[in-house]
C-alpha cells in the first residue's frame, strides 16, 4: 500500500544568486538610492518563482534603466515590492 505525502515549503525571503559575481548595482531614481538591477531574463525567472509562490506582480510598478540602447534592466526592489509602495 502506498502513501501519499504533501510537502509544503514556505519562504519568508528570497536569495537572488547569480551565476556571475557581476552585480548591476546603480542609482533607481524612483526608489531614490543605489539598488540592484536585473537583466530580463533574470527578472523574468524571478517573477515567475514569486507568482508559483502566489505573490501577485504588477508590471506596471517595475523601475526600469537603459545603460545602452540595447540593454534593459529592471530594478530587484521594484520588483520584490508587488505594491507599488515607493516607501521600502
Amino acid at each position: 500500500m502506498k502513501t501519499k505525502r504533501t510537502l509544503t515549503i514556505e519562504f519568508d525571503r528570497v536569495k537572488i544568486t547569480t551565476s556571475r559575481n557581476l552585480k548591476r548595482v546603480v542609482w533607481c531614481e524612483l526608489c531614490r538610492q543605489e539598488t540592484e538591477f536585473l537583466n530580463k531574463t533574470e527578472a523574468n525567472d524571478l517573477v515567475n518563482v514569486l507568482a508559483a509562490q502566489g505573490m501577485e506582480i504588477k508590471e506596471v510598478h517595475f523601475h526600469f534603466y537603459h545603460p545602452t540602447n540595447a540593454e534593459i534592466l529592471i530594478c530587484l526592489k521594484s520588483i520584490m515590492n508587488p505594491g507599488g509602495d515607493e516607501n521600502y
